[in-house]
């Protein structure tokens, strides 16, 4: 399956989920999540949609990462699971927030069971199951 960039980015469609309150977000259909190479991490959202998953009613633990500029960010992370309707595929991992978080970025923790290739020339991403 194939994504246009938006805004020059590589996105995919998603839905998150919260397994242990049955929650989603979006609560039908998908949002788009930036794909980010140089994120390790599973999925991070910004608070709102983390308060929106129900996420910070359960206990959450503190993560200490090191961001692209060097600095020891701490983070609230929750288990969770993310959906790529497109390809029928669903992983567990962990969901992060951060209060300065403006964008959901789908790491390369979320790519366990993907190959994924970004096109630059024509401007799509594109993933499939290994």
């Amino acid at each position: 399956m194939s994504w246009s960039f938006v805004n020059g980015t590589p996105a995919l469609r998603i839905r998150l989920a919260n397994p242990f309150l049955d929650v989603t977000y979006p609560t039908e259909g998908a949002i788009l999540g930036v794909f980010d190479t140089g994120y390790g991490g599973f999925v991070l959202v910004p608070d709102s949609i983390f308060r929106a998953l129900r996420f910070h009613e359960l206990r959450s633990q503190s993560v200490t990462l090191i961001v692209a500029d060097g600095r020891r960010v701490r983070f609230k992370e929750v288990l969770g699971s993310l959906e790529l309707p497109d390809i029928d595929v669903r992983e567990d991992g962990a969901i992060q927030t951060h209060p300065k978080a403006r964008e959901i970025l789908v790491g390369m923790a979320a790519l366990r069971r993907l190959a994924a290739h970004v096109d630059g020339c024509r401007r799509m991403l594109s993933l499939e199951v290994c």
